[in-house]
Protein backbone atom coordinates (compact mmCIF):
# COMPACT_ATOMS: atom_id res chain seq x y z
CA UNK A 1 0.00 0.00 0.00
CA UNK A 2 1.16 3.52 -0.58
CA UNK A 3 2.55 5.71 2.21
CA UNK A 4 -0.42 8.09 2.23
CA UNK A 5 -2.95 5.32 2.84
CA UNK A 6 -0.64 3.79 5.45
CA UNK A 7 -0.42 7.13 7.28
CA UNK A 8 -4.20 7.60 7.16
CA UNK A 9 -4.85 4.14 8.62
CA UNK A 10 -2.22 4.69 11.32
CA UNK A 11 -3.76 8.05 12.21
CA UNK A 12 -7.32 6.73 12.35
CA UNK A 13 -6.45 3.63 14.38
CA UNK A 14 -3.85 5.43 16.52
CA UNK A 15 -1.20 2.80 15.73
CA UNK A 16 2.41 3.71 15.18
CA UNK A 17 3.84 2.40 11.92
CA UNK A 18 6.64 -0.05 12.58
CA UNK A 19 8.99 -2.36 10.76
CA UNK A 20 9.84 -6.00 11.15
CA UNK A 21 11.25 -7.47 13.26
CA UNK A 22 9.12 -6.35 16.16
CA UNK A 23 8.58 -8.17 19.43
CA UNK A 24 5.32 -9.90 20.22
CA UNK A 25 4.87 -12.02 23.35
CA UNK A 26 8.62 -11.86 23.91
CA UNK A 27 9.70 -13.21 20.54
CA UNK A 28 10.59 -11.46 17.29
CA UNK A 29 8.01 -11.33 14.51
CA UNK A 30 9.94 -11.79 11.32
CA UNK A 31 9.13 -12.82 7.78
CA UNK A 32 12.42 -14.57 7.07
CA UNK A 33 14.45 -17.40 8.51
CA UNK A 34 15.42 -16.84 12.14
CA UNK A 35 19.04 -15.74 12.43
CA UNK A 36 21.45 -15.78 15.33
CA UNK A 37 21.02 -12.01 15.83
CA UNK A 38 17.28 -12.47 16.36
CA UNK A 39 17.98 -14.87 19.26
CA UNK A 40 20.05 -12.57 21.44
CA UNK A 41 17.04 -11.94 23.70
CA UNK A 42 16.70 -15.69 24.27
CA UNK A 43 20.37 -15.98 25.22
CA UNK A 44 20.10 -12.90 27.45
CA UNK A 45 17.01 -14.29 29.18
CA UNK A 46 18.69 -17.63 29.93
CA UNK A 47 21.88 -15.91 31.10
CA UNK A 48 19.89 -13.51 33.29
CA UNK A 49 18.03 -16.39 34.94
CA UNK A 50 21.25 -18.24 35.69
CA UNK A 51 23.01 -15.17 37.07
CA UNK A 52 19.96 -14.04 39.06
CA UNK A 53 20.04 -17.18 41.16
CA UNK A 54 22.71 -17.08 43.78
CA UNK A 55 24.29 -20.15 42.27
CA UNK A 56 27.06 -20.34 44.83
CA UNK A 57 24.47 -21.43 47.36
CA UNK A 58 22.57 -23.88 45.13
CA UNK A 59 23.23 -27.55 45.54
CA UNK A 60 23.82 -29.77 42.53
CA UNK A 61 20.23 -31.02 42.91
CA UNK A 62 18.95 -27.44 42.96
CA UNK A 63 20.77 -26.66 39.72
CA UNK A 64 19.38 -29.83 38.13
CA UNK A 65 15.87 -28.79 39.12
CA UNK A 66 16.27 -25.23 37.83
CA UNK A 67 17.68 -26.41 34.51
CA UNK A 68 14.95 -29.00 33.96
CA UNK A 69 12.10 -26.67 34.87
CA UNK A 70 12.90 -23.00 34.32
CA UNK A 71 15.72 -22.97 31.77
CA UNK A 72 14.26 -25.65 29.54
CA UNK A 73 10.87 -23.91 29.59
CA UNK A 74 12.46 -20.68 28.31
CA UNK A 75 14.15 -22.58 25.50
CA UNK A 76 11.00 -24.62 24.78
CA UNK A 77 8.92 -21.47 24.36
CA UNK A 78 11.16 -20.24 21.55
CA UNK A 79 11.74 -23.72 20.11
CA UNK A 80 8.00 -24.32 19.79
CA UNK A 81 7.74 -21.27 17.53
CA UNK A 82 11.01 -21.27 15.59
CA UNK A 83 13.61 -23.52 14.10
CA UNK A 84 16.43 -22.15 16.20
CA UNK A 85 19.86 -21.79 14.58
CA UNK A 86 22.24 -24.63 15.45
CA UNK A 87 24.76 -22.17 16.88
CA UNK A 88 22.12 -20.88 19.32
CA UNK A 89 21.16 -24.41 20.36
CA UNK A 90 24.83 -25.21 20.95
CA UNK A 91 25.24 -22.03 23.02
CA UNK A 92 22.16 -22.88 25.12
CA UNK A 93 23.45 -26.40 25.70
CA UNK A 94 26.81 -24.97 26.78
CA UNK A 95 25.09 -22.64 29.26
CA UNK A 96 23.13 -25.55 30.71
CA UNK A 97 26.26 -27.69 30.94
CA UNK A 98 28.36 -24.98 32.61
CA UNK A 99 25.60 -24.09 35.04
CA UNK A 100 25.07 -27.73 35.97
CA UNK A 101 28.73 -28.45 36.73
CA UNK A 102 30.00 -25.07 37.96
CA UNK A 103 26.95 -23.04 38.96
CA UNK A 104 27.99 -20.28 36.54
CA UNK A 105 27.77 -19.55 32.81
CA UNK A 106 31.30 -18.21 32.49
CA UNK A 107 33.30 -20.92 34.27
CA UNK A 108 34.13 -23.93 32.18
CA UNK A 109 35.95 -26.54 34.31
CA UNK A 110 35.48 -29.71 32.33
CA UNK A 111 32.29 -31.63 32.82
CA UNK A 112 32.20 -34.62 35.14
CA UNK A 113 30.02 -36.62 32.72
CA UNK A 114 29.45 -36.19 28.97
CA UNK A 115 26.31 -34.18 28.18
CA UNK A 116 24.75 -36.93 26.06
CA UNK A 117 24.93 -39.24 29.09
CA UNK A 118 23.33 -36.56 31.31
CA UNK A 119 20.43 -36.43 28.83
CA UNK A 120 19.66 -40.14 29.25
CA UNK A 121 16.90 -41.63 31.38
CA UNK A 122 17.50 -42.13 35.10
CA UNK A 123 17.52 -45.92 34.61
CA UNK A 124 20.49 -45.42 32.31
CA UNK A 125 22.32 -43.16 34.76
CA UNK A 126 21.21 -39.81 33.31
CA UNK A 127 19.35 -36.80 34.66
CA UNK A 128 16.55 -36.90 32.03
CA UNK A 129 17.56 -33.60 30.42
CA UNK A 130 16.29 -33.06 26.89
CA UNK A 131 18.62 -32.80 23.91
CA UNK A 132 17.92 -29.21 22.79
CA UNK A 133 18.68 -29.98 19.12
CA UNK A 134 16.29 -32.91 19.00
CA UNK A 135 13.67 -31.08 21.04
CA UNK A 136 13.67 -28.11 18.65
CA UNK A 137 12.91 -30.43 15.72
CA UNK A 138 10.20 -32.27 17.63
CA UNK A 139 8.48 -29.09 18.79
CA UNK A 140 8.42 -27.76 15.23
CA UNK A 141 6.62 -30.83 13.92
CA UNK A 142 3.38 -29.33 15.22
CA UNK A 143 3.74 -26.63 12.57
CA UNK A 144 3.92 -29.25 9.85
CA UNK A 145 0.87 -30.90 11.35
CA UNK A 146 -1.03 -27.60 11.20
CA UNK A 147 0.08 -26.96 7.61
CA UNK A 148 -1.03 -30.38 6.31
CA UNK A 149 -4.50 -30.16 7.83
CA UNK A 150 -7.19 -30.00 5.12
CA UNK A 151 -8.81 -26.80 6.46
CA UNK A 152 -6.37 -24.08 7.55
CA UNK A 153 -7.80 -22.29 10.58
CA UNK A 154 -5.18 -19.64 11.13
CA UNK A 155 -4.01 -16.66 9.16
CA UNK A 156 -0.42 -17.86 9.60
CA UNK A 157 -1.18 -21.20 7.91
CA UNK A 158 -2.94 -19.45 5.02
CA UNK A 159 0.07 -17.13 4.66
CA UNK A 160 2.48 -20.09 4.64
CA UNK A 161 0.41 -21.92 2.02
CA UNK A 162 0.09 -18.85 -0.20
CA UNK A 163 3.49 -17.18 0.03
CA UNK A 164 5.93 -19.83 1.18
CA UNK A 165 4.55 -23.03 -0.32
CA UNK A 166 2.84 -21.25 -3.25
CA UNK A 167 -0.01 -23.77 -3.05
CA UNK A 168 2.40 -26.74 -3.37
CA UNK A 169 2.37 -29.68 -1.03
CA UNK A 170 4.68 -29.29 1.96
CA UNK A 171 6.16 -32.69 1.14
CA UNK A 172 7.55 -31.28 -2.11
CA UNK A 173 9.52 -28.52 -0.36
CA UNK A 174 12.97 -29.82 0.59
CA UNK A 175 14.52 -26.88 2.53
CA UNK A 176 11.94 -26.91 5.33
CA UNK A 177 11.96 -30.65 5.64
CA UNK A 178 15.75 -30.93 5.62
CA UNK A 179 16.02 -28.36 8.43
CA UNK A 180 13.67 -30.52 10.50
CA UNK A 181 15.62 -33.66 9.56
CA UNK A 182 12.85 -35.21 7.47
CA UNK A 183 13.45 -36.56 3.97
CA UNK A 184 11.63 -35.07 0.98
CA UNK A 185 10.80 -36.11 -2.59
CA UNK A 186 12.17 -33.34 -4.77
Amino acid sequence: MNDELKDQIGHILQFPIGQLPIRYLGVPLISSKLKKDHCQDLIAKITKRITSWNSKFLSFGGRVQLISTVLFSIQNYWASMFILPKSILKEIENFFRRFLWTGDVDKNHGANIAWDKVCKAKKEGGLVFKDVHQLNSILNLKHIWAIVQPEPHSLWIKWIQTYMLKQRSIWDVNPLLSVLGIGGNS
